[in-house]
C-alpha cells in the first residue's frame, strides 16, 4: 500500500489488516504524508529491511536512523521509532523495556502509543529472514513522555513464546513510526532450569 503525500489516513487501530509479501508492505512517502496512523496490523512475508518505509525519496528506502530530540520532518514526521533495549517474562506477560527519543521542550507529558508485536523470524537487515516486520499484533499501550523521561517499560498481557518482538510509535499527532529494531522475545528463566534448551 502506498501513501504518496496524503494525510490523516487510519490504517489498522480497532480494523485490523493483514499485508502479505512484497518487499514493504506500507510505504509512505512526501513531505505532505503526516498524521498517518498505521499501527494494530499484521506485517508477514515482507523481503525488505523494515515493513513499514517512510520516505522523502519518492522510492522506498529502507529503515531510517532516528534523529536526535526528533527534530527531522518528511513522511509521517520523520517519526523517530521506539528502541527496544530488552525484556523479562512471567508465566503469562511479558515485559518490554525501551526508550522513545522525543522532541526537547515537552514538560508536561504528553502520550504516545506504543504498539508491539511478535514475529517467528526477523531481521535489523531484511533479507531471507525478512527484515523488521510483526506478524502477530499483541497489544498497544498509550505512554506519557517529556523530554527528560524517554525510557519505558510496558507489561504486556502476551504468553512468552520464541521469537522476536518488535514496535511502532504514534505520535500525539498521530504519526506512525516505522518498525522497531528485533528483539529476541523474553522468556521465563526456569524454561532452562533443567539444563535443556
Amino acid at each position: 500500500m502506498e501513501l504518496v503525500n496524503v494525510s490523516d489516513v487510519a490504517i489498522g487501530g480497532n480494523v485490523r489488516n493483514d499485508f502479505t509479501g512484497g518487499s514493504v508492505s506500507i510505504f509512505v512517502s512526501g513531505s505532505n504524508s503526516d498524521r498517518n496512523q498505521l499501527f494494530g496490523n499484521r506485517f508477514l512475508g515482507q523481503t525488505g529491511t523494515t515493513a513499514i518505509d517512510l520516505s522523502d525519496t519518492g522510492n522506498p528506502n529502507g529503515i531510517n536512523p532516528n534523529d536526535l530530540n526528533d527534530v527531522d520532518t518528511g513522511a509521517n514526521e520523520g517519526q523517530n521509532t521506539p528502541l527496544l533495549t530488552s525484556g523479562s517474562a512471567g508465566d503469562s506477560s511479558i515485559t518490554i523495556d525501551g526508550v522513545l527519543d522525543v522532541p526537547t521542550g515537552i514538560a508536561t507529558p504528553v502520550v504516545y502509543r506504543l504498539a508491539f508485536y511478535r514475529s517467528q523470524s526477523c531481521s535489523d537487515s531484511g533479507g531471507a529472514l525478512g527484515g523488521r516486520r510483526g506478524e502477530k499484533f499483541i497489544e498497544s499501550i498509550e505512554a506519557p513522555f517529556t523530554s527528560n523521561s524517554e525510557n519505558f517499560s510496558v507489561v504486556l498481557d502476551e504468553l512468552p513464546l520464541p521469537g522476536f518482538i518488535t514496535a511502532t510509535a504514534t505520535s500525539p499527532s498521530g504519526s506512525t513510526s516505522e518498525i522497531s529494531n528485533c528483539l529476541v522475545a523474553p522468556l521465563p528463566e526456569n524454561l532452562f532450569a533443567d539444563g535443556f534448551e
